[in-house]
């Protein structure tokens, strides 16, 4: 898909630029494209060297992945990657009179591509209007989704805002919710069987460590409880599974001797403070 990119600067401090700017502004808007402007410290060289001197060529627009304002170009003779291209886009410079920036002609293949690819509001995933979709399935077992967005889903034109997506009818709750609820209870997609087969394995081990963990703790303070052991100064530690003696206060001298002589058989592991 091809087109006509153009360059241009304007400054304002001059009567016959104002009204050149003022009338590219005027054009522009009415066929309902919007500025992007915006501050850079390179902008001004990128302008100079990477769009004037396309200025009035043809350039291939990549239609690969869309957006509503701007494009990917094949390479161009400035650039071996291709650029990011505007509808009409100009830097923000520290001298405001000064107008720096480039515009695309719209053809009739540009304007229709944008009609007829949809787009999730939630996921961004793109489809032909062709293919009848009306609402993205692709992300319903994302674990970020919340069912009050699920009207996110509903897929319209890349032209179109993404903040006016009307909310759900009654019909299209009953017909999404138990999708989606189905969808974060056993996955659609290979990342979300995945995600949950991990958290299933995620519990489970957090089931088993947890009860590996109190037994420890039950047995090791009934070992040291049925031999007459004080516990008062121990402690188990979940997170290093052993137990900890001077916890409160430094177990020391003839005291620190005779623990040692009783915890000769402690068939867990401990430390002592």
């Amino acid at each position: 898909m091809e087109t006509t990119i153009h360059y241009y600067y304007y400054n304002l401090d001059k009567e016959a630029d104002r009204k050149e700017y003022s009338a590219l502004c005027d054009a522009l808007l009415r066929r309902g494209s919007k500025l992007f402007d915006s501050i850079s410290a390179d902008h001004y060289t990128y302008y100079r060297d990477k769009i004037k001197p396309l200025d009035g060529q043809t350039v291939t627009l990549e239609p690969k992945h869309l957006f509503d304002n701007q494009w990917n170009t094949a390479p161009t003779s400035t650039s071996e990657s291709g650029l990011r291209v505007f509808d009409w886009a100009e830097g923000i410079l520290p001298n405001r009179n000064i107008k720096q920036g480039q515009w695309l002609g719209l053809t009739p293949k540009m304007v229709a591509i944008r009609k007829n690819t949809l787009k999730c509001g939630y996921c961004g995933k793109q489809y032909q209007a062709q293919q009848g979709y009306v609402f993205c399935g692709a992300c319903l077992d994302s674990e970020y989704l919340e069912e009050k967005e699920l009207h996110l889903l509903r897929l319209m034109p890349i032209c179109e805002t993404w903040d006016n997506r009307a909310k759900l009818t009654q019909a299209e709750r009953g017909w999404l919710v138990p999708q989606y609820v189905k969808a974060q209870t056993e996955g659609l997609t290979a990342r979300g069987k995945a995600r949950i087969k991990k958290k299933y394995s995620d519990i489970k081990k957090h089931r088993d460590k947890t009860i590996q963990n109190a037994n420890r703790e039950y047995d090791g303070f009934k070992w040291l409880m049925d031999r007459g052991v004080n516990t008062d100064n121990c402690i188990y530690y979940d997170h290093t599974g052993r137990f900890c003696f001077g916890w409160r206060k430094l177990v020391e001298g003839d005291t620190r001797i005779a623990l040692l002589e009783k915890l000769s058989d402690f068939p867990f592991d401990y430390d002592i403070k």
